[in-house]
């Protein structure tokens, strides 16, 4: 498995997460548990791209920019709503 490949199927989980979040009585806390996990992806992220350990860039970098502005869009989505309670 490439390391995009691993930062997708992380990302996946963490979209899923934050989505089953919605509609439920959550905190800030959680969001904020699993924005922390979605910081660790964007550690990855260097000059646009997760490179593989030999230095090479794998192929689906654009899937993968795709679902990590996704994730942030649904974390930010989930605290402007407590905000706004």
């Amino acid at each position: 498995m490439t390391k995009v490949q691993e930062a997708e199927a992380e990302l996946e989980n963490i979209i899923k997460s934050l989505g089953a979040l919605k509609g439920t009585k959550y905190t800030a806390e959680q969001v904020e548990k699993l924005q922390e996990k979605l910081h660790a992806i964007d550690e990855k992220w260097k000059d646009g791209a997760i490179k593989e350990e030999d230095g090479s860039i794998a192929g689906g970098q654009a899937a993968l920019s795709d679902l990590i502005n996704e994730a942030h869009d649904v974390a930010s989505d989930l605290l402007s709503e407590l905000e706004d309670e």
